[in-house]
């Protein structure tokens, strides 16, 4: 009501302004003709702002199911069949040597007899293909596809997606004892699907990371770069890839030779791709995984304040235009855009809070955030996009599946209290927008598999909990 009556006071202000007889002569004269004189527009000036300079609203929620008025897209995957294979630790001869069985032998022996039947029946059960990655480059979304249940590594498959068509079609294979992951790190960098494959390290013992680009058209393989440790993140950058490693792990279950008293150490290196070679990485804190950061425009923004080990402190949020010093001490969450900030917070046992500073109505609309306190958020042009674990088992999960829950997709409007329930699934995958080079946002959700391999309730094998298959992509305009 309060914008409404604002609007209207704003209209009629305007009216009178344009009214006004008493107007200011902006026209020139050029010989006989007399040309209007066009002022030209300023920019915004850089605002400093305050609790002080916004008036707090309490506001409240309002769900609507149905897709939100954010250019939402959507295609169907449910239906493409990625077929099932043997992985080669499956054969007789070295089965024995793959598998967990590194837990509880000490237990009961029945258990134990289950435990090892149950690992049986899945080296000579053909495994279905289930997704581990995927990235979305252009009008194709490339999906990484592992056939190993028995240990995840052996026997994976990189299909491309053409979303036009529909076609889909499998890129490059890698199946073989000496490949030890799926694709894993998938990014778009130059345009061409890259990852990271894990091999030993024979010189320096332990394991090192080989950056690997594909030809998108031909499916073939080139080696970019290695690196000594386990790469367990990267991201395009201005010179070529940002690596965010460990190093002083030993390789998984072949610890012979290895030095297992080597200190794990985190480092981030840059690899240019122009002079090809590493140099010291210039890393701003908003790129490293883990660490409370936020982008506007592109550019990331500078936070101070919160909770720095010892004490709390306000929150302080500078972007490229604007500085808002808040009352709140403590997020969870930042999100910021040119005329708006957004900060999620938990506030004791009353729960999560989500403030809104509305920089063009000057208000700091405060909004329940019920539900969302452990939610997945991810950033659009306008919005925030949330992915809330549900224990309402209304999911599509069945007797066989390993998890008994739905996640459901929202896209939130902040400024407008408004929340479009658009979707659910078993589980999903979703992008990073700081690995993807056209910053768009999409969402692929996933069904579960299932997992009949149990040993007395306990799952053996790989993981089963992240055994999906693809079901639908979702994709927002990004302009």
């Amino acid at each position: 009501m309060k914008k409404t009556i604002a609007f209207f006071a704003a209209v009629t202000l305007l009216a009178g302004l344009c009214s006004c007889e008493d107007k200011p002569d902006v026209s020139e004269t050029d010989g006989e003709v007399t040309t209007a004189v066009t002022e030209e527009a300023t920019e915004p000036l850089y605002l400093e702002l305050t609790e002080a300079d916004f008036e707090p609203v309490d506001i409240r929620y309002e769900v609507i199911e149905g897709e939100p008025p954010a250019g939402l897209h959507s295609a169907d995957l449910s239906g493409i069949d990625f077929g099932e294979r043997l992985s080669p630790c499956k054969a007789p001869e070295v089965r024995d040597s793959y598998g967990n069985r590194s837990y509880i032998d000490d237990a009961d022996p029945e258990w134990v007899k289950s435990r090892d039947e149950t690992l049986q029946k899945i080296a000579d059960t053909p495994c279905k293909g289930f997704v581990d990655s995927s990235v979305l480059i252009g009008g194709t979304y490339y999906l990484a596809m592992n056939y190993d249940d028995l240990c995840g590594s052996h026997d994976s498959s990189l299909y491309a997606y053409d979303i036009a068509s529909g076609e889909c079609r499998e890129l490059v294979t890698h199946t073989g004892l000496d490949y030890n992951g799926c694709f894993d790190c998938l990014i778009d960098a130059g345009g061409k699907p890259t990852y990271v494959d894990y091999r030993t390290d024979t010189e320096n013992g332990g394991m090192k990371s080989v950056v690997l680009s594909v030809d998108p058209d031909s499916g073939s393989e080139h080696e970019i770069c290695e690196t000594s440790g386990f790469v367990w993140w990267m991201k395009p950058s201005e010179k070529g890839l940002l690596l965010y490693k460990n190093e002083g792990t030993p390789v998984a279950d072949e610890t012979e030779g290895y030095d297992l008293s080597q200190e794990v150490v985190n480092t981030v290196v840059e690899y240019d791709l122009e002079k090809g070679e590493f140099g010291t990485a210039e890393v701003n804190e908003a790129g490293v995984p883990g660490v409370l950061s936020a982008e506007c425009d592109g550019v990331p923004a500078e936070i101070a304040g919160g909770f720095d080990g010892e004490k709390y402190s306000p929150i302080t949020v500078k972007t490229q235009y604007y500085t808002i010093s808040t009352d709140i001490n403590y997020a969870t969450s930042i999100f910021t855009w040119r005329d708006k900030l957004c900060i999620i917070s938990i506030e004791g046992v009353s729960g999560s809070w989500m403030y809104t500073y509305d920089i063009t109505n000057r208000e700091r609309l405060k909004m329940k955030f019920e539900g969302y306190g452990g939610a997945d958020i991810q950033q659009t042009n306008d919005g925030l996009l949330a992915f809330v674990r549900s224990n309402d088992y209304g999911g599509s999960a069945d007797s066989n599946a390993t998890r008994q829950h739905v996640i459901k997709l929202y896209y939130i409007i902040p400024t407008l209290a408004v929340e479009y329930r658009f979707g659910e699934c078993d589980d999903y995958l979703q992008t990073d927008l700081s690995t993807a080079a056209d910053k768009s946002a999409y969402i692929l959700t996933l069904k579960s598999l299932g997992n009949e391999f149990r040993a007395s309730g306990i799952y053996v094998g790989y993981d089963p909990t992240n055994r999906n298959v693809p079901d639908k992509l979702y994709w927002f305009d990004t302009e």
